[in-house]
């Protein structure tokens, strides 16, 4: 493997003073060393620009960009025009990632030729943040392999990656060369709608399902907090891309089909509570739920917990379905 290919490492920035360090010290720990770390402060209010410049100042791969706040999407974008290597990949600044996360997934980039290398999400306590950085995993090439198609139909179903939604390592060439970016007017699943449009864009997908990133589930962020009309949004937000293709294969219609349902059964039992104040769009959402669920029960390719919301609402109705799911289930 060469030292010479440069890996660019995007982390967006929004009051994350409590975490910033942590991150970046993962990054700086990495055993692949040609690394360019961008650092986007999104116009921060806590101390979180001042912790980058200190960091910068230890580590001269670190390159520190302020600006006004314009969201995460704004800033990855900032990243991207910025970006000089030949990979790119995004942490978030409350995340860590393993030491071995860019070695291990240049490796199958490489050893595979593809174009985006995903990992799944690990989602664990603080508790386990160092034991997680602390496990032996081997640098070699350990992934499989997927055309764009069955990449897609395996992101709508869910299961691209085993665990929470991944994180990815792109070719910065299919970025640039298809002017792909993230969604600013997107407040969530603007990460899905962008790893939808790359894997439309990429020629080879690989897949590595170790434990290399480490999430740690923010309560304040959009998805987590009551519900509201961006939550709703979201919902079409994941079925632009592959609705906008021509004459899709039948497994991916139905991927997203499943995609569709488990987002409606998911933002339903969300908005479940206030429902009054969006009677429209709780109508809508149940309207789907009632003409997908069958469909993603029985379908053999969709994700597990896709299939319980299925059985739930199926066997308990859509109302007492919705307060169970959001009681039961992770949203």
């Amino acid at each position: 493997m060469s030292s010479k290919t440069l890996v660019s490492i995007v982390v967006p920035v929004y009051n994350m003073e409590h975490y910033l360090s942590q991150c970046i010290d993962s990054v700086i720990a990495q055993t692949y060393r040609a690394l360019e770390i961008i650092i986007i402060n999104d116009g921060s209010s806590d101390r979180s620009l001042e912790i980058a410049h200190d960091l910068a100042r230890k580590d001269q791969r670190i390159f520190v960009v302020d600006k006004p706040n314009g969201g995460v999407s704004s800033a990855r974008n900032e990243g991207i025009k910025r970006m000089q290597g030949r990979y790119v990949t995004f942490v978030d600044a409350d995340d860590s990632i393993h030491p071995t996360y860019i070695e291990n997934l240049l490796a199958d980039a490489q050893a595979t030729d593809a174009d985006i290398v995903s990992t799944p999400k690990h989602l664990l306590g603080d508790a386990e943040r160092q034991d997680f950085l602390d496990a032996t995993i081997p640098v070699a090439a350990s992934a499989s392999v997927f055309t764009r198609t069955e990449a897609l139909t395996a992101l709508y179903n869910g299961r691209l990656e085993k665990g929470n939604n991944g994180c990815q390592l792109y070719k910065t060439d299919i970025i640039k060369r298809n002017n792909i970016r993230f969604d600013s007017q997107m407040a969530i699943g603007e990460d899905f709608d962008f790893l939808a449009r790359a894997i439309i864009s990429a020629r080879c997908i690989a897949v590595d399902n170790r434990r290399l990133y480490y999430y740690r589930a923010n309560p304040t962020s959009a998805v987590h907090q009551e519900f509201n009309i961006r939550h709703y949004q979201a919902i079409e937000n994941m079925q632009k891309t592959g609705r906008a293709l021509h004459n899709p294969p039948k497994k991916l219609v139905q991927a997203m089909d499943n995609n569709l349902f488990v987002a409606s059964a998911s933002y339903g039992a969300l908005m479940y509570a206030s429902r009054k104040k969006f009677p429209r769009e709780f109508d809508e959402i149940k309207r789907t739920v009632r003409r997908l669920k069958w469909g993603t029960l029985l379908s053999r390719d969709v994700k597990h917990s896709g299939r319980i919301r299925a059985a739930l609402i199926i066997c308990l109705g859509i109302n007492l379905g919705f307060i169970v799911i959001r009681k039961l289930i992770k949203i």
